[in-house]
C-alpha cells in the first residue's frame, strides 16, 4: 500500500518530510513523494505568494510542480534527491 506526502507546503520543513517518510516506511507502507503546486484562488494561495521570492502571482509556469516553489531554501534540488532516495529504499 503507497501512502502520498505532499511536499513542499508553504511552512513546511525538510525534517518534516524526512520524519514522515521513515515513519510510513516503519509501518510497512511505501512512502510516495508529490510536490505541492500553488493554485490561484484557493486558501493556501496567499501563504504560498508569501512563502517565495518568485512571483507566483504574474508568472504561471511557477504554479506547476516543476520547482518546489514554496518549499523555502530546505527544498533544495540535493535535498529533495535525498528525501526521493530514502522513500525509494
Amino acid at each position: 500500500m503507497e501512502v502520498y506526502l505532499l511536499l513542499g507546503v508553504p511552512g513546511q520543513r525538510w525534517e518534516q518530510v524526512r520524519q514522515a517518510i521513515v515513519f510510513v516506511k516503519s509501518l510497512g507502507l511505501r512512502p510516495r513523494l508529490t510536490e505541492y503546486s500553488p493554485l490561484p484562488g484557493t486558501a493556501m494561495w496567499p501563504a504560498a505568494c508569501r512563502s517565495t521570492p518568485l512571483d507566483l502571482e504574474n508568472e504561471p509556469l511557477y504554479h506547476n510542480n516543476t520547482l518546489v516553489v514554496c518549499g523555502g531554501e530546505e527544498f533544495t534540488p540535493p535535498r529533495l534527491q535525498e528525501l526521493k532516495d530514502l522513500a525509494r529504499e
